[in-house]
């Protein structure tokens, strides 16, 4: 199953949880408001032994490490969808 929210349904849902949380005394339809978000990019490289050869697990999959993270940032803006991927 799926869930995707656009722009919209994501600022109404947000708008609710902060009257919610603040007793209604913020309005964001009279304010500017932004959204946006950080991602981490991991840089995934095959782990070696100090011969050079690829480290394979008990099953001669290769085994992996992470060797370095690039963070990005993104802004979502009205063209933009958020969907959730919920197992059954």
């Amino acid at each position: 199953m799926q869930v995707t929210l656009n722009y919209y349904d994501l600022m109404d849902a947000i708008e609710k949880k902060l009257n919610d949380a603040f007793d209604g005394s913020i309005d964001l339809d009279t304010r500017e408001c932004e959204i946006s978000f950080e991602t981490t990019e991991y840089d995934r490289q095959p782990k070696k032994h100090k011969n050079g050869r690829i480290v394979k697990n008990e099953y001669g999959h290769t085994v992996y490490e992470i060797v370095g993270s690039k963070k990005q940032n993104y802004n979502f803006t009205d063209n933009d969808d958020l969907t959730i991927y919920i197992s059954p």
